[in-house]
């Protein structure tokens, strides 16, 4: 069967590039979770090895190229070379490779990933001598610096869900002392001046992280800042602190349309809902 598989997976994923029609992503995901590969499998994306498991949709959706695709092309649009990303809560890695694909081997990636299962995951699939421009640190950011505890779960890898201790305790969760940091410190300590996009997708710790990035947004110092936000119920409360907080620093916020261009957004307007949601700050032109 699998030698049948085998080259449905590459019609399958030569149709998920070639086709854009709606409904595309529920065909895709309902034809490949029944050619999924048995075991996991290495996705190369920029050189990086990541490792995924396609009987998850989120892991199905970046090995066809379908994973935060509105997200993707919007890097695409805004990301140049020579440019400094910073990604707390890399997971697996693969938005990491997409932004080391666009930086360039001038540019540079700083990843975060406190959650020891998939920090192993990474490091079991790529060496740091072949990514020169690419750091990955065993740590997370949050408001201040030192120790904390972070809850890994069972359900790390194929949702991506481990959290730290000032956010939740998870039924299933593994706690584990991770060493703390902010943006603020870390920026200093890597003499970096400059960031031209910081991705916040930390399980409930992104207004911890924005305290921690008090410096940096005061004075303009990242350009472009990605927040996963949701608006729905016990949320909401946290979503109205990130959105003084940015709009207090003049960034303006705005939703991500599947063609990597943006629209004005109202984050606390309308109905409650869940998405990420991007801030420019002043003289970034959407």
């Amino acid at each position: 069967m699998e030698l049948i598989n085998r080259p449905l997976r590459a019609g399958l994923w030569l149709f998920a590039q070639a086709w854009s029609f709606r409904g595309r992503y529920r065909v895709v995901d309902y034809v490949s979770a029944r050619i999924a590969p048995p075991a996991g499998s290495a996705l190369r994306v920029n050189g990086v090895s990541i490792g995924v498991n396609q009987t998850s949709r989120h892991h199905r959706f970046m090995y066809y190229g379908l994973y935060e695709r509105g997200m993707v092309r919007f890097l695409g649009k805004y990301l140049r070379k020579g440019d400094v990303v910073l990604e707390p809560g890399a997971n697996i890695a693969y938005m990491s490779a997409v932004c080391l694909g666009l930086v360039g081997p001038t540019g540079k990636v700083y990843s975060f990933e406190p959650s020891p299962s998939a920090f192993a995951r990474i490091r079991q699939h790529n060496r740091q001598e072949d990514h020169p421009n690419w750091f990955l640190w065993n740590s997370a950011l949050s408001d201040h610096v030192g120790k904390g505890t972070f809850y890994d779960t069972p359900r790390v890898m194929m949702l991506g869900y481990a959290c730290l201790s000032d956010v939740s305790s998870p039924k299933d969760g593994i706690p584990y002392e991770v060493q703390i940091d902010t943006v603020d410190n870390f920026c200093k300590a890597q003499n970096i001046s400059q960031v031209r996009f910081l991705k916040l997708d930390v399980e409930g710790a992104e207004l911890l992280a924005l305290r921690g990035a008090e410096r940096m947004l005061a004075g303009k110092a990242i350009d472009i800042i990605m927040v996963e936000t949701s608006t729905v119920g016990p949320h909401r409360p946290q979503a109205e602190q990130i959105d003084g907080l940015l709009k207090a620093a003049e960034y303006r916020s705005f939703h991500v349309k599947e063609n990597g261009n943006l629209v004005a957004l109202e984050v606390l307007a309308g109905s409650p809902k869940r998405e990420d949601v991007i801030w420019l700050a002043p003289g970034v032109h959407p």
